[in-house]
């Protein structure tokens, strides 16, 4: 299918995405950048940016344009909690505007985002504590979890395992990003040392057959985002080598995520996108890729099964329009798979 005509169907299925930074919809016009060095440059200038809570308007409005232009209704978006700590924002004053915007994106554009509190391997296990604390005093409906970024090798997961048992125990869902930058062993980690529910990126578990097997059974879910592992360079440099078909194929529950789509100059339907054009996932593969989203989100059954149902909806409708979809695989027989999802 040609890409114009892949873009126009893909965007009007319902989807999620689990793999956002807050910090990539600050800058007003952001730099694509081509390293890791670069995009660290370009994180910490958008952090630091922010002064007052005014001058997160213009970053709210730019994630409710991503959303919307991409078909996606339920976001789970990290935020660096440390730097604007550092910065000089008070905690509660910042989460209460926070939630004021995210209410006001769900009464407008009818789209759900959840906030993931990152800890950070950056800031050290002290601040990390620091942040907890405060998570937990200043509850929020809107922040559903803690998630731990930064550098993998500077920051050993062992080293946050009381911090991630903490959380858990006052109602917190955990992330970890792990096998971004390290091997598969930091995968393991992020599992045996924080329990954690999802990995962020997680592609260095493809090459070791028992890392896979294991995340396949305990249905741990990896939020991959293949352009940015290309930008960031530690694991795979081309689209055609990313392992993500071969996670997939062997079971482990892949999500697909941007990561940080305007510095990485890529969309949510870009990513779809490269999947079937670079890297030969089928149209079914697809559609399996888009439920996963809402599989791996931290949402209530009834919700997950609501969303399914909804792209379950959008996806037939589109196979019935037989005179502008001609290519045989979008046109297979989804009923089965419709039936197995839900």
């Amino acid at each position: 299918m040609e890409r114009e005509r892949f873009f126009e169907a893909i965007r009007k299925v319902p989807k999620a995405e689990i793999h956002l930074h807050l910090e990539d919809f600050i800058a007003e016009q952001s730099e694509k950048v081509s390293s890791l060095p670069e995009f660290l440059v370009e994180v910490r200038s958008a952090q630091n940016s922010r002064k007052e809570i005014g001058d997160f308007h213009r970053t709210f409005r730019r994630i409710a344009r991503y959303l919307k232009t991409n078909g996606i209704v339920y976001a789970e978006i990290s935020f660096s909690v440390p730097r604007y700590l550092n910065n000089g924002f008070i905690y509660p004053e910042m989460i209460k505007y926070f939630e004021a915007q995210i209410e006001r994106i769900k009464r407008e554009d009818n789209i759900t985002i959840k906030l993931i509190a990152d800890v950070s391997r950056t800031y050290g296990v002290e601040s990390a504590n620091h942040v907890l604390d405060l998570v937990i005093k200043h509850k929020s409906r809107d922040i559903i979890g803690i998630g731990l970024g930064g550098d993998e090798k500077l920051g050993p997961a062992k080293n946050f395992a009381n911090i991630f048992k903490r959380a858990r125990e006052n109602g917190l869902h955990t992330v970890a990003h792990a096998g971004e930058s390290d091997d598969y062993q930091s995968v393991l980690n992020a599992i045996k040392y924080l329990g954690a529910q999802r990995i962020g990126h997680g592609i260095a578990a493809a090459y070791d057959a028992a890392t896979m097997e294991l995340l396949k059974t305990k249905n741990i879910p990896l939020e991959v985002a293949p352009t940015s592992n290309i930008v960031t360079g530690h694991i795979v440099k081309t689209l055609p080598e990313h392992p993500i078909k071969r996670l997939h194929e062997n079971g482990v529950l892949v999500t697909l995520n941007s990561d940080d789509p305007n510095l990485f100059n890529t969309s949510l339907t870009q990513e779809y996108w490269n999947l079937h054009n670079a890297m030969d996932f089928e149209f079914e593969q697809l559609y399996i890729i888009i439920i996963n989203g809402f599989r791996a989100a931290f949402i209530t059954d009834i919700a997950r099964r609501g969303y399914i149902k909804a792209a379950n909806k959008q996806w037939s409708r589109m196979l019935a329009l037989e005179q502008r979809i001609d290519d045989k695989s979008w046109q297979m027989s989804c009923q089965t798979l419709f039936d197995r999802i839900e």
